[in-house]
């Protein structure tokens, strides 16, 4: 197997080793499932080697030409502490700061698809066994096989990514399991590392500060203490990586959705806006974030002293320059004066898309989800719930690492449908075996479902083309003259009511989700949009023409109080007259008797759509469809 691209710089034998072990690993998958014959003697799986052989492959060393920088940056800070003078030639160019500051936490260190191509480290690919190399490749086709990352939606891409682990490494094991390895458990542990098991880390997201025993040095804490004392010792420091996996994964946490579900209603959040991460704080943390901002406060001061000595001449540095002077330059390496967008020593070297770095008050950063209202990037909204303060949120997601990189994919659920329906047929074809579980759950995975949106449109061709498409009491002017009496065709508009659940259960994530998904309807709608929770919100009611984003942020959140739907479908005539379709956005849980004694029209459409993942809502009027995948 040769890689069909090469990113970054490296020695070309560090990617010949790396060809030659994914190829020793590939020409044992494409073995027959009992054939033990080479390699690891596990035998071969043919379905993964077709789903992961033809694709291209890429080497990324990107990660050891940025270890290569910081090596160096370390030594002639090393060089100029002893007082050395760096020669101009030896010295970081300012190319190689802007590629580092630029990549830094970025680089793949391990493996990453996203569909359409797979992304290797060569350096992870050496040092890892060929047994562990095997488990990684499986763990990478399972995430193509399970739709994995065309399903996340608008989810948490953090705990998205640790969910659907959960599922892919407990297949993993699984499959060691079916080739009779007693022990597959520590087969899976020796080979890849430790893992954090579903109940450890729920404990975990609900007081970080308190974790499990296994979890201890993830404790926020432990973090903060480094930061505010370099000189600290870590008495983790050499603890290895753990993952997300479960050896006795229930049942009902098979599917990604469900774990998802579950690990979130774990995080305290904003009862307003529903922002993550809402944590007390220990007394030990906040001293340190006090002492993490003085220290900042005081090179802040230090720098500003320094650079208005140099403004004025206060200082011989200028004239010293270049002669010897160890702090003749601020751009040395090793001269750290926290400036903008620098990226501190050893940030983003495990650091993974999604995964959010705490900034030094421990504050998430924009990006990582951890944002008022689900707003990315946003770090305040000023809901009276959150006050505008940030002081009581601390990032949940610091915990564990993921065996790879997970890359948004751009690959459409039909090609991926197809790519699995032909691997399977050519598994077969190979003398291969598909567990039969398995082979269930691919089945109902590539088979055609109707969506939600489906529904809708045939709803809205239902409503128009029952009123008829000719008019024939009003004919075309022009053709009159001709003598010809040809009809116009109806112009049909849908009158839609679409009403928000805005109780407290339903987040600020699903309610944007919910409304987004409007999108697919077209303009020949006039629609109605109200919140409602206990009472229904008719005043702060809008009407829009157009279902794009720029209308539906139109739309108002009130409410935040429990659920009673009734009233929507009793006053919704007297404040909107007559509807051809309703549609209520909700997470589904609403007690049967809300509905008692609810009727509406026969030529009104009533259809459901749930933000989560609640099977067991069967509302006694109008059509459940569930806006979260409800696959595998």
């Amino acid at each position: 197997m040769k890689f069909s691209k090469v990113i970054g710089k490296c020695d070309p034998k560090i990617i010949k080793d790396a060809e030659d072990k994914l190829s020793a690993v590939f020409t044992e998958l494409s073995l027959g499932w009992s054939n033990k014959s080479i390699g690891t003697n596990l035998g071969g799986d043919p379905l993964v080697f077709q789903l992961v052989y033809p694709l291209p492959h890429i080497c990324d060393a990107t990660s050891i030409q940025l270890d290569d920088f910081e090596k160096k940056e370390e030594e002639i800070a090393k060089r100029i502490a002893k007082g050395e003078i760096i020669p101009e030639e030896e010295k970081i160019s300012e190319d190689i700061k802007h590629f580092r500051k630029q990549m830094s936490g970025k680089a793949l260190r391990t493996a990453a698809t996203d569909g359409r191509r797979y992304y290797w480290s060569p350096t992870f690919v050496n040092k890892i066994s060929r047994i562990g190399l095997r488990l990684v490749v499986m763990h990478e086709s399972y995430h193509s096989l399970y739709m994995h990352p065309s399903r996340r939606g608008s989810r948490h891409p953090r705990l998205w990514n640790i969910s659907v682990d959960f599922k892919v490494n407990y297949n993993a094991m699984e499959d060691l399991k079916a080739r009779e390895i007693r022990d597959y458990v520590n087969v899976f542990t020796k080979e890849l590392g430790e893992f954090i098991t579903l109940e450890e880390y729920a404990s975990f997201l609900a007081d970080p500060f308190h974790p499990p025993p296994r979890l201890a040095h993830f404790n926020p804490t432990e973090g903060l203490k480094k930061m505010a004392d370099p000189a600290y010792q870590d008495p983790f420091g050499d603890k290895p990586p753990m993952y997300y996996a479960d050896s006795a994964l229930p049942d009902t946490m098979k599917r990604p959705e469900n774990v998802y579900e579950y690990l979130l209603s774990k995080i305290p959040k904003c009862p307003v806006c529903g922002k993550l991460g809402k944590y007390k704080k220990p007394e030990e943390y906040k001293a340190l974030e006090k002492q993490i901002k003085d220290n900042e406060e005081k090179k802040r001061k230090e720098k500003e002293k320094q650079d208005k000595k140099n403004k004025t001449g206060g200082s011989n540095k200028k004239a010293d320059k270049g002669k010897g002077d160890p702090g003749a330059s601020c751009n040395e390496p090793g001269h750290d004066h926290g400036e903008d967008g620098d990226a501190g020593e050893g940030e983003g070297k495990n650091a993974s898309p999604g995964q959010g770095t705490p900034n030094p008050n421990g504050q998430p950063q924009p990006g990582n989800g951890g944002s008022c209202c689900g707003g990315e990037g946003e770090q305040s909204c000023g809901c009276p719930g959150c006050g505008g303060d940030d002081s009581e949120y601390v990032d949940p997601f610091g915990a564990g690492d993921t065996l790879d990189d997970h890359i948004d994919s751009d690959v459409s659920e039909e090609e991926l449908g197809k790519r699995i329906s032909d691997a399977m047929e050519a598994a077969k074809r190979m003398a291969g075996k598909i567990p039969g579980a398995l082979e269930d759950e691919l089945g109902s995975l590539i088979a055609p479902k109707i969506t939600w949106r489906d529904v809708v449109r045939q709803q809205m061709l239902k409503k128009r083309q029952g009123v008829g498409r000719n008019d024939w009491t009003n004919p075309r002017n022009r053709p009159m003259f001709a003598g010809l009496y040809i009809p116009k065709k109806r112009d049909f508009s849908l009158n839609m009511l679409v009403a928000i659940d805005c109780s407290g259960s339903m987040g600020a994530d699903d309610i944007s989700f919910g409304l987004s998904q409007l999108q697919v309807l077209d303009d020949k709608a006039e629609m109605s949009i109200v919140p409602f929770d206990t009472t229904c919100y008719w005043d702060a009611m809008v009407k829009i023409r157009k279902a794009d984003k720029e209308n539906l942020m139109k739309a108002r959140r009130k409410g935040l109080g429990g659920t009673m739907v009734g009233d929507v479908f009793r006053q919704y005539h007297d404040n909107v007259g007559k509807v051809d379709i309703v549609v209520v956005i909700s997470d589904g849980f609403i007690g049967d008797y809300e509905l008692d004694g609810i009727t509406v029209p026969k030529e009104t459409s009533v259809l459901w759509l749930v933000t989560s993942h609640n099977p067991a809502f069967k509302p006694k009027i109008g059509r459940v469809l569930h806006l979260r995948d409800e696959r595998i």
